[in-house]
């Protein structure tokens, strides 16, 4: 998984460069491995003061994920940012994880009608 980020009006600070890659690590977890890209832009000439961050996800099988937030503290705005990108990461597996379970059932669904001798009949219906 490779981290690209890219700060507006911040300066290139290593401490905020090692807390993106600790968060980014933290809210991927075991997921990491589906992802090919994480690009995190950081903008701080937002208006009301705030700190705009931007993830952008790129998972293997998947199409891109996109998160923004915003918060007054830029440590706050990409901790909240990232663990949001994280979560619809996870949601979006699980949804196609669920989708590839049903197709399976579906599958051994009608090879099992398949699979009937014409003389039996469900007594249930």
């Amino acid at each position: 998984m490779n981290i690209d980020i890219q700060a507006n009006g911040i300066p290139a600070h290593k401490d905020v460069h090692r807390f993106v890659a600790c968060r980014t690590d933290l809210a991927l977890g075991s997921m990491r491995d589906q992802v090919g890209l994480v690009s995190v832009f950081v903008d701080e000439a937002c208006e009301d003061s705030e700190t705009r961050c931007r993830v952008l996800i790129r998972p293997s099988a998947q199409p891109d994920i996109i998160v923004e937030g915003r918060n007054a503290n830029l440590y706050a705005a990409i901790h909240h940012t990232l663990d949001d990108a994280g979560w619809t990461l996870a949601d979006s597996l699980m949804r196609q994880q669920s989708e590839f379970i049903h197709q399976q059932f579906e599958l051994i669904d009608d090879q099992f009608t398949r699979a009937q001798p014409s003389g039996l009949t469900d007594r249930a219906a």
